[in-house]
């Protein structure tokens, strides 16, 4: 019977207890490879200007080591912007292997490897540091329960990236544009599995892009933050936007319902993004 109890004890200490929402952050070296090879000069504006020239010295040193069948290789990488998850397709290519085998044997990638492992340590450590008040806020802001166990897979701090691929799985990576830059992003990719495209990447983005952001780093808006494509639709959903923050009980799955039906997507949009 004792037994019995201490179990029950434990059960119940680790339902109570349980962290509602999990992000564990993780480098895949071949994803972390292939994403690098997406680099370029023309991409310049994506990149953070001190990791230029690590990343080209990468790409010049592996380039000069590789067949023409591998070269072709790398070109389609580039050309495709394949994510993590496409990471198991790309394998099935000949050239895949060898390609992977050279660029970690050249002299820069241990330093895109340290400078990624380095950018995972301070994402990590301020995710943890803001977790319990943003958990809060975005409840409060949402009405919903966040719960369940993300994996987010860090990419080389001089790219950016910021991608919810379904299944829980994130891609993250890039410059830290301003203070708890990571933090508010990375709950911009959460929001993504409850709210998509058009309509709902727009009230998505007032959520953490705009309100959560606002909380943490005392800014204001407008102007509005995020895909320029929506700004014309959040201007129109803005009035409507502050009357739910000033509202007493708040659901965004309602308020987005309510918006659709009040801004057909058609209007804004050639194609629902």
């Amino acid at each position: 019977m004792r037994k019995y109890f201490f179990f029950l004890f434990i059960f119940i200490c680790s339902v109570v207890f349980a962290e509602p929402l999990k992000l564990t952050f993780k480098i895949d070296e071949d994803y972390l490879i292939i994403h690098i090879l997406q680099f370029s000069e023309k991409r310049i504006q994506y990149y953070k200007s001190e990791y230029v020239d690590d990343l080209q010295s990468f790409k010049k040193e592996l380039s000069a080591n590789c067949t023409l069948q591998e070269k072709a290789f790398i070109q389609k990488v580039y050309t495709e912007l394949f994510t993590y998850l496409q990471l198991p397709d790309l394998k099935k290519c000949s050239e895949f292997s060898s390609v992977i085998e050279k660029a970690k044997k050249t002299k820069a990638y241990p330093i895109l490897l340290q400078q990624t492992q380095k950018y995972l340590e301070g994402v990590e450590e301020q995710w943890k540091r803001n977790f319990e008040k943003t958990y809060q806020i975005m409840t409060d802001l949402t009405n919903l329960h966040f719960e369940g166990n993300y994996t987010v897979y860090i990419t080389h701090p001089g790219l950016a990236n910021g991608l919810s691929l379904g299944n829980n799985i994130i891609e993250w990576g890039g410059a830290e544009v301003e203070k708890n830059w990571s933090t508010f992003y990375l709950w911009h990719e959460i929001m993504h599995t409850y709210l998509h495209g058009g309509i709902e990447h727009a009230i998505l983005q007032f959520v953490t892009d705009c309100e959560l952001r606002k909380h943490l780093n005392n800014t204001v808006y407008p102007p509005f933050l995020g895909h320029k494509h929506l700004m014309s639709l959040m201007k129109d959903i803005y009035p409507y936007w502050m009357d739910y923050l000033h509202s007493e009980e708040k659901d965004i799955m309602q308020f987005t319902n309510a918006m659709k039906k009040l801004f057909p997507e058609e209007e804004y949009f050639e194609t629902a993004p």
